[in-house]
């Protein structure tokens, strides 16, 4: 795996390693992507897991717009990237509009994952205010979201409608870092207190 090899340059066997996949395991709610999303993604951690110690690798995933499958009613739902969650044995809820957001603590800092991804309206991306303001945020937590906060270019209208809320959290909170996926290149900038934003672009685009 050749990421893999880079990373060992960058990896010792006493680091802590959390693995962050931003949304977009599949194609346009392709079901079977997943399939092969789950043997590649498998492989990846297992050799991954070889560089550290047991418990020293988390790997966090949020939904992505492309995730979204069509339901045995033709309505589109999480249910199918849920799954996929289950069979990497990540260790949180289901997401749904009614739950959107997952918090973890992993090597000193809290991860707070964010689904930015409404089922009724897909082609844009949305959160609920109300359920990111209950959430725990002290200092040392990094956000990770699917879509981005400013559009890349003049078509893209998938950026997040209510991301002017989501800075004033960023600001609010003194949050670390945003990493979010969604754009098919890498872009950093900072909004508020220093909070880095990350885009990181696509796992598997050459």
């Amino acid at each position: 795996n050749s990421l893999v090899d880079i990373l060992k340059k960058y990896i010792s066997e006493d680091s802590s390693v959390a693995c962050c996949i931003l949304g977009d395991i599949v194609e346009q709610g392709d079901i079977y992507g997943y399939q092969r999303a789950e043997k590649l993604i498998n492989e990846f951690l297992t050799e991954l897991q070889c560089l550290v110690k047991n418990e020293q690798l988390k790997l966090f995933v949020v939904p992505g717009n492309h995730d979204l499958c069509n339901n045995e009613n033709a309505k589109k739902t999480l249910d199918r990237f849920n799954k996929f969650l289950e069979s990497l044995h990540i260790s949180c809820s289901s997401y749904s509009d009614q739950h959107m957001i997952q918090e973890c603590d992993f090597c000193g800092y809290h991860f707070i994952s964010l689904s930015s991804v409404k089922t009724e309206n897909y082609k844009y991306g949305e959160f609920d205010y109300a359920q990111l303001v209950g959430c725990h945020a002290p200092t040392n937590t990094i956000m990770l979201v699917h879509h981005a906060l400013i559009s890349s270019d003049n078509d893209d209208n998938a950026v997040i409608r209510n991301g002017y809320a989501l800075q004033k959290f960023l600001e609010d909170h003194s949050i670390i870092a945003l990493l979010h996926g969604h754009t098919h290149g890498c872009k950093r900038y900072t909004v508020g207190n220093d909070c880095q934003v990350i885009g990181v672009g696509p796992m598997f685009k050459s």
